[in-house]
């Protein structure tokens, strides 16, 4: 079989992806996802904490976990400690 066919099956599976907020299956969650989406946040987001912090309150009004997934992925993310707390500290939520 194809290394092509393998990956798909993986991701038709669930294995390959990050579970999203509002899934009611959690899928495997895949570091590589993880790492993907810190990725993002530190490129776009190292030097403003509170824009992310704007992104956790707007999740959390909405519901369905995704503020704590968010929180998550900065938490766990490789490199991204310094976001996490200015983000904490940002909403108030620094000890």
């Amino acid at each position: 079989m194809h290394w092509w066919m393998k990956a798909r099956r993986r991701r038709a599976r669930g294995r390959d992806t990050c579970p999203t907020p509002h899934s009611d299956r959690r899928p495997r969650q895949s570091t590589k996802g993880l790492a993907a989406v810190g990725q993002i946040l530190q490129t776009l987001y190292a030097d403003a904490p509170w824009a992310v912090a704007g992104a956790v309150r707007a999740l959390h009004k909405v519901g369905g976990g995704g503020d704590r997934w968010l929180m998550d992925v900065l938490r766990h993310a490789r490199g991204m400690l310094g976001l996490a707390e200015g983000v904490e500290a940002a909403l108030g939520n620094h000890e």
